[in-house]
């Protein structure tokens, strides 16, 4: 399980990251350096990985937990944005750290949004990314 206190941190970040850097990286997010590999699966199974990004496009990473309040005040906001402020040039991709995947799809259904949702019940992407 992640640890909650540093959750607020990557999810206020946002982690704006370009595609064209795709290696992976063993020393987490390193500003000027390769991000480090997604490698983890949407809600449908399928698994995401920098390489099959598009490279002319900017990714907005957010991570986030159905259990974290500033999380549900911070959601809506983002989902504004990229609804209404054009989605031309990037993508809002959401990454739950949610252990229980129950939650978690009950809280997707009562706030369907235009986003890709991933998820990372164990925290690992998270850690790869501090």
């Amino acid at each position: 399980m992640i640890h909650r206190g540093w959750l607020l941190g990557l999810v206020a970040a946002g982690l704006l990251i370009p595609v064209a850097a795709q290696a992976p990286s063993s020393r987490g997010a390193v500003v000027g350096q390769p991000a480090p590999e997604l490698g983890i699966k949407d809600l449908q199974g399928r698994t995401w990985r920098l390489k099959d990004l598009k490279a002319d496009r900017t990714y907005v990473l957010y991570f986030w937990a159905t259990w974290c309040s500033a999380c549900r005040e911070v959601t809506p906001l983002l989902k504004d944005l990229y609804t209404n402020r054009g989605s031309e040039n990037w993508e809002w991709v959401t990454i739950s750290l949610d252990d229980d995947m129950a939650a978690l799809r009950r809280y997707v259904r009562a706030n369907p949004g235009d986003h890709v949702q991933l998820v990372d019940p164990d925290g690992e992407l998270a850690a790869r990314w501090r």
